[in-house]
């Protein structure tokens, strides 16, 4: 409670300090909490294509950054999977993958996607 001095006066300019002050700090604080960090943006729009079934390829046609292609390869032989990556490319570009074809070892895409950097 305020205590009541110089018949009152001296109290009401304390509590008139006070809440300045506190209004003061919530300003200062509240717009430095208010203020917005710019937007990262990232690729966008983003389609692929597996052809046959060892290549698959990616684009993004909007956003802003750089993206490449994943595929996540089922080694046939050995029923087991590896990750494999395209190159890094910016927006409106192909980037591909192939998933290893040879004698001894034959890989198909079981998924892929875009890893967006």
């Amino acid at each position: 409670m305020w205590k009541k001095t110089d018949g009152g006066r001296l109290a009401t300019a304390t509590r008139k300090m006070a809440v300045g002050a506190v209004m003061t700090l919530g300003l200062t604080f509240g717009s430095v909490a208010v203020v917005a960090s710019p937007a990262y943006a990232l690729p966008t729009n983003c389609s692929g294509i597996t052809f046959p079934n060892n290549f698959t390829a990616w684009k993004c046609t909007s956003g802003t950054g750089t993206y490449r292609t994943w595929a996540k390869c089922l080694n046939l032989p050995t029923n087991t999977y590896v990750y494999r990556y395209g190159s890094w490319v910016g927006i409106g570009n192909f980037s591909s993958v192939t998933c290893v074809r040879s004698s001894t070892r034959a890989e198909v895409v079981a998924t892929s996607g875009v890893q967006k950097g």
